[in-house]
């Protein structure tokens, strides 16, 4: 790690964001004595190396070799916080991380957690591990396994994100609530988060990297004959990953759980309205145009060149040229598309469209259930708090609703 003098406090595991242009990115940092790297997992971006670090004094700076243009942190440091200014290409805007965990590796602390009460598994990808938990029924053999498939950005193998405070443990809920049904899961880190490592850079990875990925879990336990049959369940992002892998021998069915319905194009047009003045919103609309026609995007204003840098464009362009109601219809296996009534990041005409491309899929709309599985009522500030706590159990319905499919289509269920 190149560096001029660096302060001992400084080592460990960050966590926050980039704010530039209107636009709000998460960021992790980590800092060693050998190395520092980012990741952008917003972006797929992961372990992309830090040089020119120095901590002295409380003052922190660090340098990202990027695309567009050299991207430059200089902050200030506290015991349990960054934050000061972020530069790039023109663009300026600001930056704050928060230490994830205080003098020790947010990794193994995480894998430690999760792995409460089940068994620490790994699947080898070709370019990395990936490490997960595997949690078995006190049952009988065989019995089925549902492989769940965590959303975006740095959410773990629980449905927790970096960038909220808190925990709401989502999937970990899930898996233990199946596990009382009688169905083991898997449940894991995606690559470059908690446990997960990859050694693939972010401009060498596709949306089909991950659902790669989903595959390595399959292939991992296909022969294993504690298992009576095999089923993908994918949350948020994870919808698109899981209905993607769908077409390996050994998947007996699919259930997708708040999956985007449209083109993330769209979506992601949505996110920026709410935020770009008008120029700007045409100018992303238009790169993401040209992006989702296989072109390259440059000449862009200072404002847009970290959400469309280079070294990303071909992982953005794998992902804009896919409609997911169009992915998942092409799937010939069982489906169950589940959407919560309360969920205040994806439509209820999400799952609708899904199921009209797939009409021999089952749809069931959860009224009171909100995006990470609890119910919730609609109101904002009831569902914000929602995803800090980890106490609200997940809908029942939503339980029971996979337990009937996963026995239906999984032999020995």
């Amino acid at each position: 790690m190149a560096q001029t003098v660096v302060d001992t406090t400084l080592y460990g595991n960050w966590t926050g964001a980039i704010h530039v242009g209107g636009i709000e990115l998460g960021i992790q940092t980590h800092f060693s004595p050998e190395s520092a790297t980012i990741d952008i997992p917003q972006q797929g971006a992961h372990g992309l190396p830090l040089k020119n670090v120095s901590a002295s004094e409380g003052t922190v700076h660090f340098e990202l070799p990027a695309g567009p243009g050299l991207a430059t942190f200089e902050g200030e440091m506290t015991e349990d916080a960054i934050g000061g200014r972020f530069s790039q290409a023109g663009a300026t805007g600001s930056f704050g991380l928060k230490r994830t965990v205080p003098g020790s590796s947010d990794a193994a602390v995480a894998d430690t957690e999760s792995s409460a009460g089940g068994e620490t598994v790994t699947a080898n990808t070709g370019e990395g591990t990936l490490s997960g938990t595997l949690l078995m029924p006190d049952t009988a053999v065989p019995f089925p396994l549902v492989i769940l498939v965590a959303g975006s950005g740095p959410t773990d193998r629980d449905g927790n994100s970096a960038l909220i405070p808190g925990k709401n443990n989502s999937l970990r809920l899930l898996a233990e609530a199946l596990r009382d049904s009688g169905i083991a899961t898997i449940r894991y880190d995606k690559r470059g988060i908690g446990s997960s490592t990859s050694l693939l850079g972010e401009k060498d990875l596709r949306i089909d990297t991950f659902a790669v990925d989903v595959n390595s879990w399959v292939r991992r336990f296909a022969d294993d004959t504690r298992f009576s049959g095999i089923v993908l369940a994918g949350h948020s992002e994870g919808a698109l990953l899981v209905s993607l892998a769908a077409s390996s021998a050994a998947v007996d069915g699919v259930v997708t759980i708040a999956g985007a319905g449209r083109p993330a194009t769209e979506v992601l047009h949505e996110q920026l309205a709410a935020q770009l003045p008008e120029p700007l919103l045409a100018r992303a609309d238009s790169a993401m145009s040209q992006l989702t026609a296989g072109e390259t995007v440059d000449d862009l204003p200072t404002q847009l060149v970290t959400l469309f840098r280079p070294s990303i464009q071909s992982y953005l362009s794998s992902w804009f040229k896919l409609d997911p109601a169009k992915v998942l219809g092409a799937v010939e296996k069982p489906k169950l598309i589940v959407q919560g009534g309360t969920d205040i990041q994806v439509k209820v005409a999400d799952a609708q469209r899904l199921a009209e491309f797939s009409p021999n899929a089952t749809l069931l709309v959860i009224p009171g259930m909100n995006h990470i599985l609890k119910d919730v009522p609609a109101d904002r500030g009831t569902q914000v708090a929602s995803y800090s706590n980890p106490d609200l159990p997940v809908d029942s319905e939503l339980v029971g609703a996979i337990v009937t499919f996963v026995r239906r289509i999984a032999v020995g269920g």
